[in-house]
């Protein structure tokens, strides 16, 4: 009871506090309704924030947690996400997107993220990109900064071989600002990927920093957490 007097205290205060509440659940429950299966629902907090969503026949965009919008830098860049025919995207916890995030699914394929488990947060900051051809499975309590680029393919065939190979991203992996993850990259589980790297093709064990162009491994059994201590 005291919580609630708390709240409605606030509100009478605050009429701005009130009206943006109204608008963010407005919002969420709007862009929810893109949602095809798994009981979760899209919610907004920022007046700033923005989602362009394009399904095509039979897409499916499953949510089973909560998946936050939030401005992180408070810009007004747009989050798109863009699933083509038979694409499947997959949020399978709680995970936040920044603003600027796009995402893109093509005709069939698969993009996966595991969502928060023991970090505080598990989500993308801003203005980052993944495109998914064939498949990209991210795991649990991923973070992921500024201006990172994953994908699992070329996008063009290169002397009639292959372009598309899958990326495989482990449980608690923290990719820092302006790198990129390529096709074949398969990151294990606890492993920091420092700034401006290029990963490709590769793979690295658990508990490693990545770092380069290419990337090597710089050190090893290393632990981070998400929340400054």
């Amino acid at each position: 009871m005291q919580k609630v007097s708390k709240i409605i205290r606030n509100i009478l205060e605050n009429p701005k506090v009130a009206y943006n509440y109204v608008v963010w659940e407005f919002l969420s429950l709007f862009y929810s309704r893109n949602i095809d299966e798994g009981g979760g629902r899209i919610v907004v907090r920022g007046n700033s924030i923005k989602l362009e969503i394009k399904k095509g026949k039979n897409a499916q965009f499953n949510v089973y947690g909560r998946l936050t919008l939030t401005p992180f830098a408070y810009a007004s860049s747009p989050i798109t996400i863009s699933i083509a025919d038979g694409g499947v995207l997959n949020v399978y916890g709680d995970f936040m997107l920044g603003e600027g995030v796009r995402i893109s699914v093509a005709n069939k394929a698969i993009l996966s993220f595991g969502g928060k488990d023991i970090e505080s947060a598990s989500g993308i900051t801003g203005k980052s990109l993944i495109m998914a051809n064939k498949k990209i499975e991210i795991g649990k309590d991923f973070i992921c900064a500024w201006d990172v680029f994953i994908t699992d393919s070329d996008w063009h065939t290169i002397n009639d071989k292959s372009h598309q190979k899958d990326v495989i991203i482990g449980d608690h992996v923290w990719i820092a600002n302006n790198s990129n993850i390529l096709k074949g990259s398969v990151i294990g589980n606890n492993c920091i990927v420092s700034s401006c790297s290029k990963v490709g093709n590769t793979t690295y064990g658990n508990s490693v920093m990545i770092g380069g162009m290419p990337a090597k491994v710089l050190k090893e059994n290393v632990s981070w957490k998400r929340d400054i201590i």
